[in-house]
């Protein structure tokens, strides 16, 4: 034999041996799973699911919580500025009305003068 043919030889020969090598993982195809597997699964996805559920539900109440904690912050100052003016408008209010018999006496007196003058 000449040394080509020794090495077309050696390289089927190493071919063979990478298939033989190989073949195996190959053709290793996974086990189907029995139907109790599946439905664990399920059950683990669905649980999962829930807990997010959840933990959404509580995030979301939190933030609409502090969403109106500052609502109800502005709303409170805005009823203590209408308080405090109310309270001013009646202290004018009283003031006024006890001047009241003052000023009118002061507008008899000047009727009286403005109808005595000719």
């Amino acid at each position: 034999m000449n040394n080509e043919a020794v090495m077309n030889l050696k390289i089927f020969q190493f071919e063979q041996a990478a298939v033989v090598a190989f073949a195996p993982q190959i053709a290793h195809y996974p086990q189907p799973k029995s139907v109790s597997q599946t439905h664990q699964n399920i059950n683990s996805f669905a649980g999962i699911f829930v807990i997010f559920m959840i933990i959404g539900f509580i995030l979301g109440c939190l933030i609409g919580y502090r969403k109106n904690k500052k609502q109800r912050y502005n709303r409170k100052i805005e009823i203590i500025r209408e308080v405090t003016n109310l309270d001013r408008f009646q202290k004018i209010s009283d003031k006024e009305s006890n001047m009241n018999p003052q000023i009118t006496k002061q507008i008899e007196i000047l009727e009286k003068i403005w109808n005595k003058s000719p």
